[in-house]
């Protein structure tokens, strides 16, 4: 389910809808002139030819010009939340989906009506069945109830619904890829003990690991007797000619189109399966927020409330050790995986550093550093000591 999400996210076919609606808007307005042609057998009116025309002429009309105005306040929408949260996050939040909806409904509205237009008065019959009508009225039920679905996504770039999604969505990926119970004490990957028998290389442009399918790889180790090592954690960056997966030992090469299909790439990051791109977003609203341009030290405070919940799912997470074993009990995957360090030092030491002129951010660090002291297992305080020594250190120097 993971891998299949992330595939959606990492290639969204958002052209898919609008070409969806149109062919349905043309399908329906081929059928209008049946429909008017055959009205004695259906059980409805008709309605005279200078009602249904003036009723087909202002709704084709008028789609255009709603069609221009709810584009154009949906476009600059997401052009400010661009501007001033970035364009990485805009991506991360989504809305494009709805907006792709959203126009082919209006498109389809149009041409159903501009095709029934044609139907009044055709073959020389005096009136339109009043079913080609309704169903223009339809259409633009439909594009009214699209327009109110995009209201909250306009609406929604206030600071507070934006880090309380960022949250959210943080939240959902961790427990989607981490499992509770975590002490801070699992053993680090297994490394490697011989050179690889086998090779597989990302090729093309440079892209992202976003979702790996652990059952999948799991079963060809199995089928090969080998381990396969993953060298990278998800969300980091693979450029052409470094190695996606290595395969040590087995019998026999592992086909490497099963290994490819087995790990999703994509162009960008994606919030679903990293937890550490909820963090990174977080954290980039935060220096935006503490930049001189900016200086706004109570939105990034409020972003330090959201990073504190999600430090302290984490810290209850199984983050360790990045291996997965067959149903025998034998390693057959190793990935590389963010330990508490790297994940604390991610969330914490940018805001830190940017924010040292805050007094308001600076309360809110300590506020939160020593909820985690209090919080986290005890084999993962050590780490949130260190940051707080390190910080203590460079106040003093």
């Amino acid at each position: 389910m993971l891998v299949k999400r992330a595939r959606r996210q990492a290639a969204p076919k958002i052209w898919v809808p609008p070409l969806v609606y149109v062919a349905i808007a043309l399908g329906l307005g081929v059928l209008a002139p049946v429909v008017s042609a055959n009205a004695s057998w259906l059980p409805v009116s008709m309605i005279s030819s200078p009602s249904a025309l003036a009723l087909l002429t202002a709704v084709a009309t008028g789609m255009l010009a709603f069609t221009g105005v709810v584009l154009s306040l949906a476009l600059v929408a997401l052009q400010f939340g661009a501007t001033i949260y970035g364009p990485w996050l805009m991506r991360a939040r989504g809305g494009t989906q709805l907006l792709a909806h959203a126009l082919g409904v209006f498109t389809g509205t149009f041409l159903y009506t501009v095709l029934a237009i044609p139907v009044v008065d055709l073959a020389g019959t005096e009136g339109v069945s009043a079913v080609v009508v309704w169903v223009s009225f339809g259409w633009l039920l439909g594009s009214i109830v699209m327009l109110l679905r995009l209201v909250p996504v306009i609406q929604g770039m206030s600071i507070d619904t934006v880090l309380g999604d960022l949250g959210r969505q943080g939240r959902e990926a961790i427990s989607a890829v981490y499992e509770p119970g975590g002490d801070g004490a699992g053993a680090a990957a297994t490394a490697a003990d011989a050179p690889p028998a086998q090779v597989i290389r990302h090729a093309g442009r440079p892209a992202y690991l976003l979702a790996v399918n652990e059952a999948a790889l799991v079963e060809l180790g199995r089928a090969r007797q080998a381990v396969l090592r993953i060298p990278r954690a998800v969300g980091e960056s693979v450029l052409s000619g470094e190695p996606l997966v290595t395969i040590e030992g087995g019998d026999g090469l592992v086909p490497e189109d099963r290994a490819r299909r087995a790990i999703v790439v994509g162009t960008g990051p994606i919030l679903v399966g990293d937890p550490a791109y909820a963090l990174r977003l977080l954290v980039d609203i935060a220096i935006r927020a503490l930049s001189p341009a900016v200086n706004d030290p109570t939105s990034a405070a409020h972003a330090l409330d959201q990073i504190e919940a999600l430090l302290r799912r984490l810290a209850e997470s199984r983050l360790e050790p990045g291996e997965v074993r067959d149903r025998d009990g034998t390693l057959r995957l190793v990935f590389a995986v963010r330990s508490w360090d790297d994940l604390l030092g991610l969330a914490l030491t940018e805001i830190d550093y940017y924010g040292r002129d805050s007094t308001h951010v600076q309360a809110r660090l300590d506020e939160l550093l020593q909820a985690l002291v209090e919080a986290v297992p005890e084999a993962r305080r050590p780490a949130v000591r260190r940051f707080m020594a390190d910080r203590s250190k460079e106040g003093a120097g």
